[in-house]
C-alpha cells in the first residue's frame, strides 16, 4: 500500500479511513442504542399485557374464549358454505356445457338427416 506513496500522504489516508471508521462506529452505536430503547419500550408493554390479562376475572377469560371459539366456528361454517356453493355453481356449469354440447350435436345431426332425406 505504501509502496509508492511517501510517508505523510500515508498518514493523510489512513487518518481520513479512521474518520470513516469513527463515523461508521458512531451510526452503529446509535442504532445500537435505539435498538435498545425499542426493546425495552417493547417489553414495557408486554409487562403491561400481561399485568392485564393477569387481572381478569377468570369467567370473563373464559368468556372471552367462548366467544373467540364461536367466532372462529361462525368464519368455518361460511367458509364451507361458500365452498359449496362454488363446487355446485362449477357442477351446474359444467353440466350446462356437457348439455349444450350435446344439443348442438343433435341439432346439427338431425339438420343432416333431414337434409338427406329431403333431398
Amino acid at each position: 500500500m505504501m509502496g509508492n506513496m511517501d510517508p505523510i500522504t500515508h498518514i493523510l489516508e489512513i487518518k481520513g479511513r479512521l474518520g470513516e471508521m469513527k463515523v461508521q462506529m458512531e451510526t452503529a452505536e446509535s442504532e445500537r442504542q435505539d435498538a435498545k430503547q425499542t426493546q425495552r419500550e417493547i417489553n414495557q408493554k408486554l409487562d403491561q399485557i400481561t399485568q392485564r390479562i393477569a387481572m381478569t376475572p377468570d369467567d370473563e377469560h373464559k368468556e372471552h374464549h367462548d366467544f373467540m371459539k364461536q367466532m372462529i366456528e361462525k368464519e368455518k361454517r361460511k367458509q364451507e358454505t361458500y365452498d359449496a356453493i362454488r363446487n355446485k355453481i362449477l357442477t351446474g356449469g359444467a353440466w350446462a356445457f356437457v348439455c349444450g354440447v350435446g344439443m348442438l350435436f343433435w341439432y346439427a345431426f338431425k339438420d343432416v338427416i333431414l337434409k338427406k332425406a329431403g333431398g
